[in-house]
C-alpha cells in the first residue's frame, strides 16, 4: 500500500477546530465549506488554492483542539485531505478525522520539528508506505532531498486502510 500527496506545513500551535473551519460556515455543505478551510487561522501566505492542492497537513501541537463538531473534518474530507500529521491531535477531532476517512498520525515533537526545519519552505511531497515487515513509514521528498520517519498505524486508522476506505486510497 502506498500513498502520495502534496504537503501543507501549518506553522502554528493550537489550531482549534474552529480555526480549521470557522463556525459561521458550519451550516454550509462540506463541498462549499472546504473553500474556507483555515481562513481564520492566522497563518501567513496561505490561500484556498494552496490548501486545495495539499493532501497532507503537517502541524505542531494541539491540532483540532476544542472540537465540538465534525464540520471541520467533513470540509477537510471534501477538500481531499488524506492525512494530518501532528505532535498532538485532539481525541475528539481524531475521531472526526477517522469518521471522514482521513488518517491522523501522531509523531513526537522532535520529528515534527525536524520536518519543519528540513522541509517547511520547500515544495514537499509525502509518501506513506507499509514496508514488507508490516511496519509503516512516512517519507517527505523535496527535489533531491528526502527523509523517512517511522509511524504507527493502528486501531481505527489501520482498519480504515485495510478496509480500503481511507481517502488516500481513492
Amino acid at each position: 500500500m502506498k500513498f502520495n500527496g502534496l504537503v501543507l506545513f501549518l506553522e502554528k500551535d493550537g489550531i482549534s477546530a474552529d480555526l480549521i473551519l470557522d463556525p459561521k460556515y458550519h451550516g454550509e455543505t462540506a463541498e462549499n465549506a472546504k473553500s474556507h478551510l483555515l481562513e481564520t487561522a492566522g497563518i501567513p501566505n496561505l490561500d484556498a488554492e494552496i490548501i486545495a492542492d495539499s493532501k497532507v497537513f503537517i502541524a505542531k501541537d494541539d491540532f483540532g483542539i476544542n472540537c465540538t463538531s465534525s464540520k471541520a473534518a467533513e470540509a477537510m474530507a471534501a477538500n481531499g485531505t488524506a492525512c494530518v500529521v501532528a505532535s498532538e491531535i485532539d481525541k475528539d477531532f481524531r475521531d472526526s478525522l477517522e469518521s471522514n476517512y482521513i488518517l491522523p498520525l501522531d509523531l513526537d515533537k522532535k520529528s515534527i520539528a525536524d520536518m519543519f526545519r528540513t522541509f517547511e519552505n520547500k515544495d514537499t511531497e509525502c509518501k506513506i508506505e507499509q514496508k514488507e515487515d508490516g511496519s509503516w513509514k512516512l517519507k517527505l521528498i523535496a527535489g533531491s532531498l528526502s527523509k523517512s520517519y517511522i509511524i504507527r498505524v493502528e486501531g481505527a486508522s489501520k482498519e480504515m486502510i485495510e478496509s480500503g476506505k481511507w481517502i488516500g486510497l481513492r
